[in-house]
């Protein structure tokens, strides 16, 4: 899902409060008004669009319409630099990943043969400054979407997507593609389903396995979709969790292995913020819904401390 026009990508609330006594009397607390800072462009909803760099500042990813634009930002909102890229008709930036050695790659969709809508996986590499180092292009026959890329604890990157190319038929599979930072491919692997599964959140866990977190997307109500895979990308489990109209954006794991996974669910026509707690197999240990019954809102990304 993509949030279009003028992008608030930071803002910084300051919370300011006297705790001075006079007379018995508790004053009342005052709060500034929060300070915005605005950047035209795009940017998905996705918690991979933005990340923490190894300076301490930001790099968000993003479209200003047609190819990519990459900003580096301080915490405070100030803009360090920004570079928008060329790309493909079709392709936009949704997914940016930085290595130990302050190397960024973005992943997108780009457009092999745009007026038969075929559709490859975009690599991009920059050096630290924004400045493009190479392109790669990663898919078969049919039309293949990159979806998230992280760098991976063994110094490479680990790009998920949706295949048509390599998948059980025309609906779409997750892909896994781990490359070295060249960009050459270390292992491909697909998860053929009959049903259609869309990647939004790619995690790695502390054993160095790797979770894929989605949604289900057969034909009938959609549920949240959990895909563990190994070091090397063999399946270990995957799970749906169900009943009703249900997504899952963002995962992370607890110090004991335990998953806690965010999204929404869909009910009367409303969506609420959904939380799911899983063990490391991927059953259920509660669900817990935040919202107005009355009202719409969704859980794009959880954090823990």
């Amino acid at each position: 899902m993509i949030m279009r026009g003028w992008i608030p990508f930071l803002a910084a609330l300051l919370l300011v409060a006297s705790c001075k006594k006079d007379q018995g009397n508790e004053p009342t607390p005052t709060v500034a008004a929060p300070s915005y800072h605005l950047f035209n462009g795009d940017i998905g909803t996705s918690d991979n669009s933005t990340l923490v760099t190894g300076d301490d500042n930001l790099l968000i990813c993003g479209t200003p319409g047609f190819g990519f634009s990459l900003l580096k930002v301080t915490k405070a909102g100030s803009q360090l630099w920004r570079k928008d890229l060329d790309a493909d008709p079709g392709g936009n930036a949704i997914g940016v990943a930085q290595t130990a050695d302050q190397a960024v790659f973005l992943c997108s969709t780009t457009a092999r043969n745009y007026a038969a809508a075929q559709m490859d996986i975009l690599l991009v590499k920059t050096d630290p400054n924004g400045d493009t180092l190479w392109t790669r292009t990663y898919g078969g026959s049919e039309s293949d979407y990159g979806r998230q890329v992280i760098a991976t604890a063994d110094g490479n990157v680990l790009i998920a997507g949706t295949t048509e190319s390599f998948g059980a038929g025309p609906f779409g599979d997750i892909l896994l593609i781990k490359v070295n930072t060249d960009g050459d491919t270390l292992w491909t692997r697909s998860y053929p389903d009959p049903d259609q599964e869309t990647a939004f959140h790619l995690l790695e866990t502390q054993n160095g396995e790797y979770l894929v977190t989605g949604t289900n997307e057969s034909g009938g109500p959609r549920e949240l979709y959990l895909l563990k895979v190994g070091a090397d990308g063999g399946l270990l489990w995957s799970r749906t969790i169900g009943p009703g109209w249900k997504w899952g954006y963002s995962s992370i794991e607890l110090p004991n292995g335990d998953l806690v996974t965010c999204g929404q669910r869909t009910t009367n026509g409303y969506t609420q913020v959904l939380l799911v707690k899983t063990n490391n197999l991927g059953s259920v240990i509660w669900e817990r819904e935040f919202g107005d019954a009355t009202l719409s809102e969704k859980g794009y990304s959880v954090k823990g401390d």
